[in-house]
Formats: structure tokens, C-alpha cells, sequence
């Protein structure tokens, strides 16, 4: 047995807004909103560990300090945390469907393209009104439609009828229309004019749900930029020159009769959260934005973890690639077989992490993880569960750490 529980789902990509999901395993709890419940791609997380949805916090951004209406504990617009990690975390998610009778169970990111084709989708039959599943249409109009079965009676009654008998209206003609009975009518009128007043109400909600969204996203947007643009100009300045000797004593590292690359540069923010969540026994998961390698080439995303090892005694990062459907798979070489690294980036280049990864010498349990992928879903992720312990990568004297973030370089060899 599963524990299900139906959410409203708001923000996703891939699904529409305030759609009604029936979760077949439940969303973790700091996950959904800590007031309305809502499923939200993006969501403010407050020192106190509740959270909400940005509808929910713009009714609390009335002044400072802002107040936790759950446990009344008090905290700054400045000590929120936003997280938009959602919709890569569950885009797998099972989900069940909300037609009776199916046991298809799709991953939320294709939710609405099963409910687009699902044979048990109900429909108003056009002829008698009746709820019928989509693909039962035809066999009910020929076997048991109420209105299809009373014309053709009334024909038959009205050829059979002898010469000079009385048939009424309908025994006279053959073509008279038989009306469906008023009560079934008023029935269907009701219960159209309900699922027109609940579209229109959803639709109207959810606009205005984006729109003070936008609004938030914009304002949030402005107040960072102003932020980051004060005093600015000699910590810029600084930061520039330090990343050009670094990438140029890493340029001059490279042989020149070194094969082609194609280098990801992935920054990974807020790690003193992720670092306090290891620390009291939470795993914490990201993921980069999807790219290709060289231009036309493969498409995947980067996923990263930060939680407990049972086998290094402590949290340790894990870094994975994912291969997900691109535009030119159908001109590419498959299975992948690229080789790949992860380099964790520290100040100077003094103590950098490298990780190769050749996928022929993984052994054929792994060969699914580099195998084309389907459309609409992507391969299992491979890498290093244990890239870096957390004390390491937390340590000073390494200076993996900078602006509470860390950078690491992900590295594909071009092969002609």
C-alpha cells in the first residue's frame, strides 16, 4: 500500500498552474507550503524551518520583523532562503491519475500528457448526455444510447404500424425527434454550468497567482540588483583578477596536443544552509540548468548531494551527470562514451578535485545511464556518491568556499 495525498501544484514548467495531483508518495513536508498546503516551485524558507509559498509570504511581508504565523517565532525578509530546486526534484515523482478506473501512474512531468490520451477520460455523450469514457463513445451510441434506441423504435413502430391504426405523432413520423426527459436535461445543464464556474474561477485564480508572482520576482529582482551594485566596484575588480590568473595558470596547464573539451562552469550557492542540513542528518539535492556539450551535442544536467555516507563516516558532496532528450540526438553516437570529469575549483588552483569518468569501463549494469534517452524522460545520473568529504570541502585552508558557494568544472572530450 502507498501513501497518497492529493496537492495543488503551482509554478512547474511542465504542468499546468493549480492543477489537483494525486501524489503516490508523499512530497516531503518542507517541501509544500506550511500554510495553504500548496506544491510550489518556488518557495521562502524562514530560520524557524517553515515554509511558504510566494502567495503566502506577501501576505506576511507587512513590516519588520515579519512573524511565523505557526509558531509566532520573529526573523527579517533578509533571513529567508528562496528555493526553486522543485521542479527538477519532482519531475519523477509518481502520481496517480485522476480518471476512475486507471492504474496508469505517470511522473508529474507527464501528468498532462497521459491525461491527453487516457481511455478513461469521461465525456457527455453528444446524442443522450450520459458520462461515458472516451473510448466507449462508439460502443454506446450503437448498443445502449437512450435517445439513439428510442428513435428506433419509434421508426420501427411507425412501418409496422396496419393501415388505419392511430400510432400518434411519432408512429405517423418516421424522423419525429424524442426529446431526452427533463429531469436527465437539467441534470447535465447543472452540472456543465458547475464545471464552467469551477474552469473559470481556476483560470481567473491562477492568472492572478502569476501576475503576483511576477510582481514579487521583479521587486525581489530590483532590491538584489541595488544590493549588489553598492560599494561594488573594488570587490569586482578584485574577483575578476583573481579568476583571470586562475583560469590562466589553468590554461597553461593544458598540453597542446590534448583533445578538444567542452567545460561547464557550475556555481553552487547557499552552502551554509546545505552545510547545516548535513550536519543535523538531512540530505540536500541541486541541480544545474540543462546544457549541450560543444554546440550540437549531447544534452544533460548536473545534480549534486550533500548529506551522510554509510561508508565514509560523515557527509560527503556527490556529484552526477544526467543525459536527458536533446535537439540532436538522431545525428549522435550512442551509447555515450565521452570521456568526463568533474573538477572542484579551489582559490588558485592550489588543491583542485579531479574525477574522471570513461563510460566503456563502467561495466553493462551502468550501461542504461548512458544509453539515448526517450523523450520526456531522462537516464539515471552516474558519478561519484563521494566526490569530497564535507569537512574538506568546508575547510578554509582548501579555499573550495567563497561568497558561500563552491565552482565545480565539468569537462567532456569532443571526439571527432
Amino acid at each position: 500500500m502507498y501513501a497518497s495525498r492529493k496537492r495543488f501544484v503551482t509554478g512547474f514548467p511542465y504542468i499546468a498552474n493549480w492543477t489537483l495531483v494525486e501524489f503516490r508518495r508523499e512530497p516531503p513536508l518542507d517541501r509544500v507550503c506550511s500554510l495553504c498546503g500548496v506544491l510550489a516551485a518556488e518557495t521562502l524558507w524562514a530560520p524557524c524551518k517553515h515554509v511558504f509559498c510566494r502567495r503566502c509570504f506577501q501576505g506576511l511581508a507587512t513590516g519588520e520583523p515579519l512573524c511565523c504565523p505557526v509558531d509566532g517565532v520573529d526573523f527579517s525578509a533578509q533571513q529567508m532562503r528562496l528555493d526553486r530546486s522543485a521542479p527538477e526534484l519532482f519531475r519523477q515523482y509518481p502520481v496517480g491519475c485522476k480518471n476512475k478506473g486507471c492504474f496508469h501512474v505517470p511522473t508529474l512531468a507527464t501528468y498532462e500528457k497521459h491525461i491527453a490520451l487516457c481511455e478513461y477520460q469521461l465525456v457527455l455523450c453528444e446524442l443522450c448526455s450520459r458520462r461515458v469514457q472516451v473510448s466507449q463513445v462508439l460502443s454506446h451510441v450503437r448498443n445502449e444510447c437512450r435517445r439513439v434506441s428510442a428513435k428506433a423504435e419509434a421508426a420501427k413502430s411507425a412501418y409496422s404500424a396496419p393501415d388505419g391504426a392511430v400510432g400518434g405523432d411519432c408512429a405517423q413520423r418516421p424522423d419525429a425527434r424524442v426529446e431526452t426527459p427533463l429531469a436527465d436535461r437539467c441534470d447535465v445543464v447543472s452540472q456543465e454550468l458547475k464545471t464552467l464556474r469551477m474552469t473559470i474561477h481556476d483560470e481567473l485564480r491562477s492568472f492572478r497567482t502569476a501576475l503576483e508572482e511576477a510582481k514579487a520576482s521583479l521587486a525581489e529582482d530590483q532590491r538584489l540588483w541595488k544590493q549588489s551594485t553598492v560599494n561594488a566596484g573594488d570587490e569586482t575588480a578584485q574577483l575578476l583578477l583573481l579568476e583571470g590568473e586562475t583560469l590562466s595558470r589553468e590554461l597553461g596547464a593544458v598540453e597542446e596536443d590534448s583533445p578538444p573539451s567542452s567545460c561547464y562552469v557550475w556555481k553552487v550557492a547557499d552552502f551554509a544552509r546545505m552545510r547545516q542540513d548535513a550536519l543535523e542528518g538531512r540530505t540536500t539535492s541541486f541541480s544545474s540548468d540543462a546544457f549541450y556539450c560543444g554546440g550540437a551535442g549531447y544534452r544533460m544536467y548536473l545534480q549534486g548531494s550533500l548529506g551522510n555516507s554509510t561508508t565514509a563516516g560523515g557527509p560527503c558532496l556527490g556529484l552526477y551527470f544526467v543525459l536527458t532528450a536533446g535537439s540532436f540526438d538522431t545525428s549522435l553516437s550512442w551509447p555515450y562514451a565521452q570521456k568526463t570529469s568533474f573538477v572542484l575549483i579551489s582559490t588558485g588552483g592550489t588543491y583542485n578535485i579531479q574525477g574522471d569518468i570513461r563510460p566503456e569501463s563502467e561495466g553493462e549494469e551502468w550501461g542504461h545511464c548512458f544509453r539515448k534517452p526517450r523523450p520526456g524522460e531522462d537516464n539515471e545520473g552516474f558519478g561519484f556518491s563521494q566526490f569530497i568529504t564535507l569537512d574538506d570541502l568546508a575547510n578554509p585552508d582548501y579555499g573550495y568556499i567563497r561568497d558561500n558557494s563552491f565552482t565545480v568544472h565539468f569537462l567532456t572530450e569532443l571526439k571527432a
